[in-house]
């Protein structure tokens, strides 16, 4: 470091005052954009981009609050709905052969999948994978009526509808219902 100031020395004192003055001048305006674009530019493009997230944050912070009262309220109807689960002898998958055998044509039901899952309250959800092919929207639409008056606490978890390319008035229908129970 003492070697290059030497050397800078050394090359100004061989130039004339008002070329050192030249030179000075460049030296202090390369030191100044350096310093702009590495530290002042940076930080001020961070300042702004974390003001923005502040207001986007700011703006959701309503809706996160009335999705936490929500989420309170269904899990205190939940635990007011654990005395309404269905008894032991309540078969998930006989309900729904039972409702789609009575809504949709036999022809339209591609497959039905049961399965179980245990949750953390000592509870378990028991769900049924009902694949629907080539229904009318008015079958499908009976199918979930049925299900949505069910004395039974049943629920729809997924329901997915895709189009059929050829008849326009078809679906293929993938709907996941589920039912809690104690385990």
């Amino acid at each position: 470091m003492k070697s290059l100031a030497q050397g800078m020395s050394a090359l100004t004192a061989r130039l004339n005052p008002r070329e050192r003055l030249l030179v000075t001048v460049l030296v202090l305006l390369g030191a100044g954009s350096a310093a702009f674009l590495l530290l002042i530019e940076p930080a001020v493009t961070a300042r702004t981009r974390n003001l923005q997230r502040i207001d986007a944050l700011e703006r959701d912070l309503p809706v996160m609050a009335t999705l936490a009262e929500r989420i309170e309220q269904l899990e205190a109807q939940t635990g007011s709905a654990s005395s309404s689960l269905p008894s032991a002898e309540f078969s998930l998958f006989a309900f729904i052969d039972k409702t789609a055998a009575a809504s949709l044509t036999r022809e339209s039901i591609a497959s039905m999948n049961p399965s179980r899952h245990p949750l953390r309250d000592g509870k378990e959800e028991t769900l049924v994978e009902l694949r629907v092919s080539g229904a009318s929207l008015a079958e499908i639409v009976s199918f979930l009526l049925r299900i949505e008056q069910a004395e039974q606490p049943v629920y729809v978890k997924r329901l997915e509808l895709k189009r059929r390319y050829e008849d326009k008035t078809r679906f293929d229908a993938t709907v996941v219902t589920g039912a809690l129970s104690r385990s």
